[in-house]
């Protein structure tokens, strides 16, 4: 069959291969003009069988694996499964990283991860800081941050540190605060900036699993500066 995770690390083959145009998709459909099997949006030679890739697939780490078979795709000691695919920890063997569980369609995503008993389903789970941005802060205003996320139900909570990112302070502002529901809604709280020295920063997101495991500084904002109003 055809199998649309190889290495069975809860992210697609067609993401991880290094598509130049992945658009959360778990494999193309189209024209296949030359009947090679691949669709002409990727084939370099649409029209002679058996032409490459317009990509050159993507090794990460440049250990000869690429990266959609490869579990540690940066070879930091942390699996795909984990960083990549933003699992739970109980979804995946924390010896080999590989997802846990039977392919009732035999299309290679594992149940636990597929949306759908059907060729395909495999969504990419993602949270995203949706403020701060990049953009300075100022002393003693008061801003908002904002996140959403589609990330497994396996998520319950989140704990949100304010990180400086020379020194290594940090504050806690929420813990144990409602993740909020994995459908991209924004999810958000207000923070008064005060008692904070001037320097660059982020905003440090670790989420707790359903199961109370805390998982540190597993999300983070971009980096920004804040100032006082007399130093702009």
């Amino acid at each position: 069959f055809r199998d649309l995770d190889s290495d069975n690390d809860g992210t697609s083959d067609l993401v991880e291969s290094g598509s130049l145009n992945p658009n959360d998709r778990d494999h193309y459909t189209g024209v296949d003009t030359d009947k090679d099997g691949l669709v002409d949006e990727v084939d370099r030679n649409p029209t002679s069988f058996g032409g490459p890739v317009k990509y050159l697939l993507r090794d990460t780490d440049k250990d000869g694996n690429a990266d959609y078979v490869d579990v540690d795709s940066d070879n930091d000691k942390i699996f795909d499964a984990d960083e990549v695919s933003n699992l739970p920890p109980n979804y995946y063997d924390p010896l080999t990283g590989m997802v846990i569980g039977p392919d009732s369609d035999k299309d290679g995503i594992t149940d636990s991860v597929d949306e759908c008993i059907c060729f395909g389903g495999l969504v990419p789970r993602k949270f995203i800081v949706v403020s701060p941005t990049n953009a300075n802060w100022f002393m003693y205003q008061t801003k908002a941050i904002s996140w959403k996320h589609n990330l497994y139900p396996g998520f319950s909570q989140v704990k949100v540190d304010f990180y400086n990112t020379k020194t290594g302070a940090r504050r806690t502002l929420k813990d144990n605060f409602p993740i909020g529901p994995n459908n991209f809604e924004v999810q958000a709280f207000n923070f008064r900036l005060a008692g904070l020295s001037t320097g660059t920063y982020k905003v440090m997101f670790s989420v707790y699993t359903s199961s109370g495991v805390l998982l540190v500084d597993r999300f983070s904002s971009p980096e920004f500066l804040v100032r006082t109003a007399q130093s702009v």
